[in-house]
């Protein structure tokens, strides 16, 4: 089955690693997911990362709106994308 992946960008760095830190092996919709900081090489992107977070494992049938409301409970976010992992693809 498909599995999808976010990134989640926070106003600190702080929030960044208190949502790595909350979030990490937490479960949505029946799914665990692996939270952790964000690299650039995630995505293929050159912009400073240091307050986002990448999430792996989320479920196909898991909305945006789902997977802010489950982050939310740590920090406000500034804003997310969520990503369709095929093949090494991201689409």
């Amino acid at each position: 089955r498909m599995h999808r992946q976010a990134v989640v960008e926070f106003g600190s760095a702080e929030e960044a690693q208190d949502a790595v830190l909350e979030l990490n092996s937490s479960v949505l919709q029946g799914q665990g997911m692996l939270v952790r900081p964000y690299d650039a090489e995630d995505m293929k992107e050159k912009e400073p990362q240091g307050q986002s977070v990448f999430v792996n494992y989320i479920d196909a049938d898991v909305e945006l709106e789902d997977l802010n409301a489950h982050v939310l409970r740590v920090a406000e976010i500034e804003k997310s994308k969520i990503f369709l992992h095929k093949n090494g693809d991201y689409k």
